[in-house]
């Protein structure tokens, strides 16, 4: 596991402290841009907190998982979607009229004995959406 963060030295040995959970052991803390640390200069003992993490703001965290056997657990985001549009028979039939004016009488007929009715006027409601779907297809604007 790969852990990086960003800010300042004393935030990041901070940072690094509580999320791995150090008591009283050494760190080496090693700052991006900087000359590395001697491998025998140790930085200063972190003392236990026992409080969660709080990260600085504009600080980066990155947690890279070099261990297949423990994969990181994957989120899927949340899309918000807008609830579905509910339509009218008056809706239905302002979209079918101008569809009739272009002489699609024959369409017309079939999309609704296909719900089962001799005229829009005969619709279920229930079907009102799939309705609205089949005039789109034809050409109604909807």
């Amino acid at each position: 596991m790969k852990i990086i963060f960003e800010g300042t030295p004393e935030l990041i040995r901070q940072e690094a402290a509580a999320l791995l959970g150090f008591k009283d052991e050494p760190v080496l803390v090693e700052v991006p841009g900087t000359e590395p640390a001697h491998p025998d200069y140790v930085a200063e003992k972190i003392p236990a907190k026992d409080e969660s993490i709080k990260l600085a703001p504009g600080s980066t965290v990155v947690i890279q998982n070099n261990n297949p056997a423990t994969p990181l657990p994957t989120v899927t985001p949340v899309v918000p979607t807008a609830p579905a549009k509910t339509y009218t028979l008056d809706d239905l039939i302002t979209a079918a009229a101008p569809l009739l004016d272009a002489g699609k009488f024959d369409e017309m007929t079939a999309l609704t004995r296909k719900y089962g009715a001799d005229s829009f006027m005969a619709i279920k409601e229930s079907d009102f959406g799939s309705v609205a779907a089949d005039l789109r297809a034809l050409g109604a604007k909807l």
